[in-house]
């Protein structure tokens, strides 16, 4: 069992990483490295985006891409998140982790 899970802002080094889990995600469309890498990189110096990953003993096991933006209709901001990816080791350590809890 990985032990060591650490949450963090995504890196330019998380690249890689990052682009592997969501070609292994997407369904709708092929992800193009070209098109990744230009919004990889728009993402992290957007101040309205997040991009987190979960890194355990054994690398990127997970990331998180969500928004936060101004609506009409809830008088204010309001955030969401577009894609969540977590590889089957660190799903095994979150079921474990609520098992336990």
């Amino acid at each position: 069992m990985t032990n060591n899970l650490r949450i963090r802002n995504a890196k330019s080094k998380d690249r890689n990483a990052v682009f592997v889990m969501a070609k292994t995600m997407a369904t709708s469309f092929v992800v193009e490295e070209e098109s990744f890498n230009e919004s990889f990189s728009e993402v992290l110096e957007d101040e309205s985006a997040i991009c987190l990953v979960a890194e355990t003993d054994k690398g990127i096991s997970g990331y998180l891409l969500g928004f936060d933006h101004k609506t009409f209709y809830a008088n204010g901001r309001v955030s969401c998140v577009e894609e969540v990816y977590v590889k089957e080791d660190l799903l095994i350590v979150l079921i474990r982790a609520i098992h336990d809890y």
